[in-house]
């Protein structure tokens, strides 16, 4: 898997978390995540394959291997500034797969839905009229969920801890100034406060699967 613009790897994280439901898919993973960022909080989770690589993908004439059969864009397809989506289109034509079934991903932004589906289906282009794949589905239809619920009731498994979310929702309070003087040094230091996404209503993706005989 070739995640651009991973971040701190919440993309691989869901992808390890999957394969606990699937362990005999598990040895055969291997990771490379790169972003212009280097995250502090990051972890391979004890897997070896695992790679995240501090570079700006403009630098990058083609991918660095020829067996990723997973592009990902976690978030981050729409934030590229159009010169460096185009040089990210031609590293792709630049790129060689050896692969047979390529998936192509990505999650999407909730404001810029339009124009991230409209670089999805550009990326596809590439794929197909560059390496000889076929489509499995359409390179402009997206999944998101119709009833907003929490997100824990979807899985399970997943908890957004209590502390993290308290510590962020005044996270303009352990700013050093108001600490040391109890008030904001700006006016607009309480927009530094955040709720996380704790519900499905913002969820939307991609995924279309990519096939050469």
């Amino acid at each position: 898997m070739f995640s651009i613009g991973c971040g701190c790897g919440v993309d691989y994280y869901g992808l390890d978390h999957a394969l606990r439901y699937h362990p005999k898919y598990a040895p055969d993973l291997r990771y490379t995540g790169i972003d212009i960022v280097r995250w502090k909080y990051r972890d391979t989770l004890g897997r070896d394959e695992v790679y995240f690589v501090k570079k700006d993908i403009a630098d990058w004439n083609e991918l660095d291997e020829t067996g990723y059969n997973i592009i990902m864009f976690p978030k981050s397809i729409g934030e590229f500034p159009s010169k460096v989506f185009t040089h990210i289109k031609k590293m792709l034509k630049n790129s060689t797969f050896e692969r047979d079934r390529i998936c192509l991903a990505c999650s999407l932004m909730d404001r810029g839905k339009d124009s991230d589906i409209t670089r999805f289906a550009d990326l596809a282009r590439v794929m197909t009229e560059t390496h000889g794949f076929t489509t499995t589905g359409k390179p402009n239809e997206f999944w998101h969920f119709k009833k907003d619920q929490g997100i824990r009731g979807l899985h399970s498994d997943w908890i957004y801890p209590n502390d993290t979310l308290d510590y962020i929702k005044e996270l303009a309070r352990h700013c050093p100034t108001f600490e040391a003087n109890g008030e904001s040094c700006r006016p607009d230091c309480d927009a530094l406060n955040r709720w996380p996404i704790l519900k499905t209503g913002r969820i939307a993706y991609q995924a279309l699967g990519l096939q050469r005989d």
